[in-house]
């Protein structure tokens, strides 16, 4: 796999590609006032059936001590000026039947989601070790339960959807790359942005992971908005990562 930024370079960018799109001060924790929500995947109540060609293998996932740099977030002044943060993250549990060799989402999952006042540009969901067993068999449950063969369905991994709040007079595009523990799993994706305020919603990112590792790992999103200084004359960007921290309690 490609070396992608470190997570202290990853924080440096945060300055260097122009947090001047507000004023930052000391805002409270992305923690305040912020739960795991549980919710449906698309409003649906039956099983989604996954790409496998999208999945990254992530069952050797090392241990990490390190985290995505979202405990002191940026907090914009006021919703006018240009800015961009993480609007949600979203978890789903996947399952693999070896009746069909397919991989499915299971349609409920959990959510953390912040308000426009508290979207850091850099924010993760938080899910404890215990969170995710409970998700995990509640899957495994509902799957061999509404199957005509129980032993046919086997945990698989874990899948992340952040959502991007943009914003910016003269919004240019954002680049994304999926990343696991700082480590680049993917290709980086770059598409363009024509709408002044707007909400953008990446591809999932999928990985075939153990349902309890005994350690904390995180894996979503890192990257950047783009787009032209308010006075129309030059460009930056702002660094953004959204991702789930696994056994965040461990």
């Amino acid at each position: 796999m490609k070396k992608i930024l470190s997570v202290v370079l990853s924080c440096m960018l945060v300055l260097s590609l122009g947090v001047g799109t507000a004023a930052a001060k000391e805002s409270p924790s992305v923690e305040e006032g912020v739960e795991l929500e549980v919710i449906s995947l698309n409003g649906s109540n039956e099983l989604v059936p996954v790409d496998k060609d999208t999945i990254v293998d992530a069952t050797d996932v090392p241990a990490t001590d390190s985290l995505p740099c979202d405990e002191e977030p940026i907090m914009p002044l006021a919703i006018n000026h240009d800015y961009a943060g993480v609007a949600s993250v979203e978890l789903y549990p996947l399952l693999f039947c070896s009746d069909d060799s397919s991989v499915y989402a299971y349609p409920r999952g959990y959510r953390t989601s912040w308000s426009e006042h508290y979207q850091a540009q850099s924010a993760s969901m938080h899910v404890t070790r215990a969170q995710a067993i409970a998700l995990a068999n509640e899957a495994l449950n509902y799957a061999k339960s509404n199957s005509a063969s129980s032993s046919s369905w086997e945990f698989f991994g874990w899948s992340a959807i952040p959502t991007f709040a943009l914003q910016a007079k003269y919004p240019l595009y954002i680049e994304l790359t999926p990343e696991l523990n700082s480590e680049a799993i993917g290709e980086t994706t770059k598409t363009n942005i024509s709408l002044q305020s707007s909400l953008f919603t990446p591809a999932p990112v999928n990985i075939h992971a153990p349902i309890d590792t005994g350690f904390r790992y995180y894996f979503g999103y890192h990257g950047a908005f783009y787009r032209r200084h308010p006075n129309g004359s030059g460009s930056g960007g702002s660094m953004l990562s959204g991702s789930v921290i696994m056994n965040y309690d461990l």
